[in-house]
């Protein structure tokens, strides 16, 4: 029987609350240097801390 091979990957992704709409998002690979995001949902600006 011939055996088959799967693949995989890891992915790091980063957890966004928006403290105006509350609504939240993902990215995958963010910068960590970067602490300005644009809410997806309702546009805003906000300032996120590294926790």
């Amino acid at each position: 029987m011939k055996r088959t091979m799967g693949k995989k990957s890891y992915e790091k992704l980063t957890h966004f609350s928006c403290g105006v709409c509350k609504k939240w998002w993902s990215v995958a690979e963010a910068p960590c240097v970067k602490d300005k995001w644009f809410c997806p949902w309702c546009g805003s600006e906000q300032e996120f801390k590294n926790t």
